[in-house]
């Protein structure tokens, strides 16, 4: 496998997760209820486990393309 694809998909996870953490500074300090605050959060936590997979996924398709040629 390529060094620069796990690189790459570091630093767009890590970018990611940055992100979101920002995101859910700013979402607990505002004035919305608990209930949208917790779904908030949920759905961040949601776009990090879809990241992960999709990586993964990315990785594994890039892997079996490079045995096969």
């Amino acid at each position: 496998m390529k060094i620069d694809i796990v690189l790459f998909g570091g630093l767009g996870f890590l970018l990611l997760v940055g992100a979101l953490y920002l995101a859910s500074v700013f979402v607990s300090k505002s004035d919305l209820s608990e209930r949208a605050k917790r779904i908030l959060h949920y759905a961040g936590f949601a776009t990090v486990i879809i990241a992960c997979i999709l990586m993964f996924d990315w990785y594994s398709k890039t892997y079996l393309a490079q045995l096969a040629s």
